[in-house]
């Protein structure tokens, strides 16, 4: 829930009517600001729709200037989840915000989570590729030694750059080639030894069974 807390007092700085005045261009909230705040969320609370009927009655239009500062400045704990002042207090925040209460503005919060988890892991994927592409066109250059190419993927004077520019370094200085014409794969085989060698258990071509030894 604190996570919860912290998001909600963030969408209420960001909102376009707080933004509009002069607590708009304060950082730091004091009283008096917590009283304008107070105005500016009573005046929209007298306006909204979800308050329309018995619900204005229920739990009421108005947040205190003291409610604002402390929902601002504590650092809430877990018992507070069940106070019923304290949560008609965040539903009529929430409605400020253009939520039908708390629990709706807890939904959208989670998929909006959500939603920036597979931004960033497409974000990071990305990333990933980028760098293995870079990394590939790197060593093609070889024994040309070109550490230019991760200029807009790692910071310059960073211990990974050291240490990626000194291990390439040595193989540059030793004439190492990334062959990629032509690259065919050699295998060599040790330690082998013949199973069988009856003509019934051998394929045509084979020259015997041979089984390897792990």
């Amino acid at each position: 829930m604190k996570t919860i807390y912290n998001s909600i007092r963030e969408e209420i700085v960001k909102h376009s009517k707080i933004k509009n005045s002069v607590l708009g261009n304060v950082k730091d909230w004091k009283r008096s600001h917590y009283i304008i705040l107070s105005e500016i969320i009573k005046e929209e609370l007298s306006e909204s729709e979800e308050l329309k009927g018995g619900r204005k009655f229920e739990i009421g239009n108005t947040i205190s200037h003291v409610t604002l500062q402390r929902f601002f400045e504590n650092d809430y704990q877990d018992k507070t989840h069940n106070d019923l002042r304290f949560l008609k207090t965040l539903d009529k925040i929430c409605i400020f915000l253009g939520f039908k209460d708390l629990n709706d503005y807890i939904q959208f919060a989670r998929e909006k989570k959500q939603d920036n988890g597979t931004d960033d892991e497409a974000f990071f994927s990305n990333m990933v590729y980028q760098y293995c592409s870079t990394a590939f066109n790197f060593y093609k250059k070889f024994p040309e030694h070109d550490t230019a190419l991760f200029k807009d993927l790692v910071f310059d004077d960073s211990p990974f750059l050291e240490r990626a520019t000194q291990f390439s370094k040595e193989l540059c200085e030793r004439k190492f080639q990334l062959v990629t014409k032509n690259n065919r794969s050699n295998f060599e085989v040790f330690d082998i030894h013949m199973v069988t060698d009856e003509p019934d258990k051998k394929n045509t071509g084979d020259s015997g069974i041979l089984e390897p030894i792990v």
